[in-house]
């Protein structure tokens, strides 16, 4: 039997004196690998050329699934100033640990050319356009953007 810790009094240990694993402690940990999505806001977009063009600003989730869709980033020197929010495929980007920003695949021209909404708009995305999926699958198209319906 192994000794009691106090409050424990003549409390057994587990058998055979092994004490039980988590499943999550065995999961290799070189470096961060979930994160809260309010830290999400805020992070850095790089466009394929690893150049900083913007910023995170929110998120886009399927409600039927709780999927994140897109990732609503203000481009530009200045993203709190800006007005318009472009919607990136969020299975698109990919998280950098040097730059410590996410990463699309795109140069910066032909991801300042997508679809965006306005600010004003932003409360009506995904709700009374329901054309929204297929005008950003046809800008990313070459990128093998799938479907989230």
């Amino acid at each position: 039997m192994r000794e009691s810790l106090p409050g424990q009094r003549g409390r057994p240990g587990p058998p055979g004196g092994v004490e039980p694993r988590s499943h999550l402690a065995a999961a290799p940990r070189p470096r961060q690998w979930l994160v809260a999505a309010t830290r999400v806001t805020g992070a850095a977009v790089f466009d394929r050329d690893q150049l900083q063009i913007g910023e995170l600003r929110d998120l886009s989730i399927d409600k039927k699934s709780g999927r994140i869709v897109y990732a609503l980033a203000a481009l530009g020197e200045r993203p709190a100033a800006v007005e318009r929010l472009h919607p990136l495929p969020w299975s698109l980007l990919k998280y950098d640990f040097d730059t410590e920003g996410y990463v699309f695949p795109l140069n910066a021209a032909s991801i300042i050319a997508a679809p965006s909404v306005s600010r004003g708009e932003l409360a009506q995305f995904g709700v009374a356009d329901d054309d929204w999926p297929n005008r950003l699958a046809k800008h990313y198209d070459a990128y093998v953007m799938p479907s989230y319906i």
